[in-house]
């Protein structure tokens, strides 16, 4: 705490007007320098307070800065990670597009195999009931007898 002046503040009781005012202290003067004193010594305690909470916030901003700093390394780590995340992402979908593309021809083909293949099972229905015509078989007596055309080489 800073001290103020606290006399009462002078009155003048012997003027002496022969003597010049700036050869001799009047109780104006007393009471301005009381004044400024006082003045001064407020403006002074409000810049100690002032500076005391500086140096507060200081020391939280210091804290603050740390975690922040703190933070920022965190971050950094988290967006590597990332980064390498969406790179094997990255490679992952171009893969999966090259397996896309081979099923998309294994599909194709499996699909052209399949029209050959009912082909192949349309002609061979059709070669099988000729071929039952041409092989009916009779029996006589419950012993079969085949009836076939058969081709002698020449």
């Amino acid at each position: 705490m800073i001290k103020n002046i606290n006399f009462d503040d002078k009155e003048a009781i012997q003027n002496d007007a022969t003597i010049p005012n700036k050869n001799k202290v009047t109780a104006e003067d007393m009471n301005e320098i009381k004044s400024v004193v006082n003045e001064n010594a407020q403006e002074l305690e409000q810049t100690q307070d002032d500076v005391q909470e500086l140096q507060n916030n200081n020391k939280t901003n210091t804290t603050d800065i740390t975690q922040l700093k703190s933070k920022v390394q965190t971050n950094e780590t988290n967006i590597a990670s990332l980064q390498t995340n969406v790179a094997q992402a990255q490679e992952d979908i171009e893969d999966l597009q090259t397996d896309n593309a081979t099923n998309k021809t294994n599909i194709s083909n499996l699909q052209k195999d399949n029209t050959t293949n009912k082909t192949n099972i349309s002609n061979l229905q059709k070669d099988n009931t000729t071929n039952k015509a041409d092989n009916s078989f009779k029996s006589v007596d419950g012993i079969p007898i085949c009836k076939a055309k058969v081709r002698i080489p020449r």
